[in-house]
């Protein structure tokens, strides 16, 4: 089991735990479950409201959504049936929502009761009593539990996709009307599954209406002990949202992907975690060569000065990579130096802005301190404060690239330049030089700038930009951090410092040259002016050279390849996007965090499923590579 930590802003639950062991919310003055019997009431209002063991029994994946975790009852409950009928190849997905958890303790005490429950399973992991997202996976059944821990509102933000049943337990409607608005109830509409069922233990004509009006057919049932009715329902209507790659009918589990890159490595990996076959197709004649060649590559996340959409989706990302780097001892193969990272004003205004910086209560993330701590940790003399991500580092790409394309069901054949595609009898072929190589019903373009040689991709006015990595021999100062001022340094890794790099718009050789590596010794220099030692000549230093590629909001393409034609002024009926078509392109200088996630959103889109319940559909939205087109439509309308 692991579980990933989202922020770390304590709540007040307001709960007491009763004599007779009932906990009870001070706030809304009632109580988590029946006086009569709390495990039976779960079974049978949530249980069997949402036929659950038929449900376990039929569907090999299922997803669950709890608006009100509440002491996690309900989802032990479950587990316990889903682990009667559970077979490999079996997957549960478990969302709760809370906005007052209770503590490890308060659930101990409330569950105690039912020794036949797993809850000290739930309890080994639970998070301490924080605001954010977390994730805690049983992989023994294949159970994925998410707890949302914030506003209702805010939580159903998040990307929560084709739900099969949701239990509705918050507290009484009369108690805490803003559990049961019609928002929750269009949003619950809107991410229900085409047989999605709910139900819940009040019968409140609010909620049977809201329900009602947002496409649900709604019925009463008696209710549990002394309880008169309760209500249960299916969904009838839904709304339908574009990008709908949903609708794909997939008859084969095999993908095709261009690029073993970490963007091509990520989206295999992806989608063969999930029991895809892959063939990637390389034109370099090894893994990982160019963008993605560097052995000392920085985990350095894009920070803005307010927490939007931008700092939200490189901060999932992340977290992200943190978590693939827990599994498979992946940490070790990539040789992983979880050293930290300082982020060091360039000028004096810079000092300002970091003070007025949202820091999101994600001090475990990123946090301002003084230039005396700054220079602690990093072993060399700071003279400003700092911006510190204390668990960023450095680690090897190509070994990252090289272990997730090793996978079973993965091949990778290198020496071959895909020159063009073909969609035909809903397959796309792909050609080099005129010679047919392949076909398959999803293909996956993930070859960085190469991509505009394939597909038209005149709206994202994609920008090469050529950057060089010096080695910098190891000096006297003893560095213990990556530092970054605009260039970055890192500490010493086989007798070298990596320095770079060099941000070249206008030529692009592969070859390494003297000019650049002034260039990085300049910058250190600037803010480092006693680290370099006199004799270090330019001319003699080696390094390597990438060619990184940006779009004109230096934000990646993820997702479905967009159909220009549908954008058009006359688009004939066609469909806003090329089926089963996907990019992961554009990811700059950050791909080692862009590239690993957007492998995993693509993979799960492809598998009609959310890629992470962390990311919100304002983050899809925004790496969408449709979203230059759409504005341009937008400005004409």
């Amino acid at each position: 089991m692991g579980d990933s930590v989202i922020s770390c802003m304590p709540i007040d639950s307001k709960v007491i735990i009763s004599n007779s062991g009932l906990p009870e919310s001070k706030l809304f003055g009632d109580l988590y479950f029946s006086r009569e019997d709390g495990l039976e009431e779960t079974k049978y209002v949530f249980l069997s409201g949402n036929r659950l063991e038929k449900m376990f029994q039929e569907q090999k994946i299922f997803k669950i959504v709890e608006l009100g975790f509440g002491t996690g009852l309900n989802f032990l409950a479950t587990l316990n049936c889903w682990k009667q009928y559970y077979r490999v190849g079996k997957k549960l997905s478990y969302i709760g929502i809370e906005r007052f958890p209770l503590s490890s303790e308060q659930i101990f005490q409330a569950l105690s009761r039912w020794p036949e429950l797993e809850h000290k399973l739930l309890l080994k992991n639970y998070p301490t009593k924080h605001r954010g997202v977390f994730e805690i996976k049983m992989l023994e059944w294949t159970v994925e539990l998410t707890l949302i821990f914030d506003d209702i509102n805010n939580a159903l933000k998040h990307n929560l996709n084709s739900v099969d049943a949701w239990f509705l337990d918050g507290f009484a409607p009369s108690k805490n009307p803003d559990m049961w608005s019609e928002f929750i109830f269009k949003k619950m509409a809107e991410y229900s599954s085409e047989s999605a069922t709910f139900a819940t233990f009040t019968a409140a004509s609010m909620v049977r209406k809201g329900l009602e009006k947002a496409g649900f057919n709604v019925s009463k049932h008696k209710g549990f002990g002394r309880k008169r009715d309760m209500l249960v329902g299916n969904i009838r209507s839904k709304p339908i949202n574009y990008p709908n790659h949903l609708s794909n009918i997939i008859t084969e589990k095999k993908a095709i992907v261009i690029g073993a890159g970490i963007a091509g490595a990520s989206a295999a990996y992806s989608l063969n975690k999930r029991g895809w076959e892959v063939t990637v197709y390389e034109k370099e004649n090894d893994i990982a060569l160019r963008a993605s060649g560097n052995d000392c590559g920085i985990l350095y996340p894009r920070i803005e000065a307010i927490w939007n959409n931008i700092t939200e989706f490189y901060y999932q990302a992340f977290e992200h990579l943190l978590y693939i780097l827990k599994q498979d001892t992946l940490s070790e193969i990539c040789r992983f130096n979880q050293c930290g990272l300082l982020i060091l004003p360039q000028k004096e205004e810079e000092i300002v802005r970091f003070k007025k910086i949202d820091l999101h209560s994600k001090e475990s993330y990123v946090k301002l301190i003084s230039s005396l701590e700054a220079s602690e940790i990093s072993g060399v003399e700071i003279n400003n404060p700092c911006l510190y991500l204390p668990r960023s580092g450095i680690l090897s790409i190509p070994k990252l690239c090289k272990f997730m394309l090793s996978q079973e069901r993965i091949q990778v054949k290198t020496n071959t330049e895909i020159t063009e595609l073909k969609f035909e009898n809903n397959r796309w072929h792909i050609f080099s030089h005129g010679s047919l190589i392949d076909s398959a019903e999803t293909l996956i373009i993930a070859n960085s700038y190469a991509a505009e040689t394939l597909l038209p991709l005149q709206s994202a006015q994609i920008q090469k930009i050529r950057g060089q990595v010096t080695y910098l021999p190891e000096m006297k100062s003893e560095l213990k951090s990556v530092l970054c001022y605009g260039g970055y340094i890192t500490p010493s890794r086989n007798g070298y410092h990596h320095l770079g790099a060099t941000f070249d718009k206008h030529f692009f050789s592969l070859e390494t040259n003297p000019e650049s590596s002034y260039k990085n010794l300049a910058q250190l220099n600037k803010f480092l002016p006693d680290f370099i030692d006199q004799g270090i000549n330019a001319e003699e230093l080696k390094g390597r050279v990438g060619i990184r590629c940006y779009s004109k909001d230096k934000l990646p393409l993820i997702g479905l390849c967009p159909n220009p034609g549908f954008y058009s002024t006359n688009n004939n009926g066609q469909h806003p996007y090329l089926k089963g078509l996907y990019l992961s392109i554009c990811h700059g200088s950050r791909g080692a965090l862009s590239g690993i996630l957007g492998g995993e959103i693509i993979a799960s889109q492809i598998n009609q499923e959310p890629a992470n319940h962390t990311i919100t559909q304002e983050t899809i939205d925004l790496i969408n590579p449709a979203r230059f087109l759409l504005r341009e439509q937008r400005k004409l309308l």
